[in-house]
């Protein structure tokens, strides 16, 4: 679990480490992965007079001259379900945030291989509609208005299985240095946890093939621990 915290940077010098598995949950996961390349344009519709989620073809319009962006979309579909996952991140452009982020390892193809769809199909033009809110909301698109999909210039699929996990974590300071030791060198074996120091409780899915060498983490921060709680 010490991967989970690469990825993710704090206002402490020093580095977190996790001492005490709170809850743990594991899941047989499957579905459609839907990868897309699609072209954004700021349109006419400004943030503050219309949400994200209301954004539509018939609603908002493409402003004249006004700023574009190509965006990697990534959807995970079960419709038997009425699940779906979002994810968008901009070319050229990468975000890092404080509080929430995805630590991804290993190589190789995933179940299935990727299967080539028409960019042109309406329903995947409906499914890049839906990747709106969470551009708009992105530290990317800082402007005024709303950013809207232009087309989509790639469109991938992928059958996908493995199993999620999903644990309770809680973490708490040590007595490592950021910068003395990169967070892929932590180990319960050579750090150890910072007498008085910060705690939190954090939200840790992991997504693991092993016959793929496969993992990707997901970190949420759920609350500050005060030093006396008992968890």
């Amino acid at each position: 679990l010490i991967e989970a915290v690469i990825g993710c940077r704090y206002f402490s010098r020093l580095t977190y480490v996790s001492f005490q598995i709170v809850k743990a949950e594991s899941q047989v996961v499957a579905g459609v992965r839907y990868i897309f390349e699609v072209l954004f344009g700021e349109s006419t519709c400004k943030k503050g007079h219309m949400a994200a989620t209301e954004l539509s073809a018939s609603n908002c319009e493409l402003k004249e001259g006004g700023n574009r962006a190509l965006y990697k979309v990534e959807l995970w579909e079960k419709p038997w379900e009425n699940f779906e996952h979002l994810s968008s991140m901009p070319y050229l452009a990468f975000i890092v945030a404080l509080l929430a982020c995805t630590v991804m390892s290993g190589h190789g193809q995933m179940t299935g291989g990727l299967t080539k769809q028409d960019p042109n199909d309406p329903e995947h033009m409906a499914r890049a509609w839906k990747a709106a809110k969470g551009i708009n909301e992105d530290a990317s698109n800082a402007g005024p208005y709303h950013m809207i999909p232009i087309k989509i210039v790639k469109a991938e699929s992928q059958v996908v299985a493995g199993v999620r996990y999903i644990f309770e974590v809680l973490f708490g300071e040590s007595t490592c240095k950021k910068g003395h030791m990169a967070a892929t060198e932590l180990s319960a074996s050579n750090c150890e946890l910072k007498e008085g120091g910060n705690r939190a409780l954090y939200k840790v899915e992991l997504w693991e093939k092993p016959w793929e060498n496969f993992e990707q983490f997901n970190v949420e921060k759920i609350r500050n621990v005060a030093a006396g709680e008992q968890i």
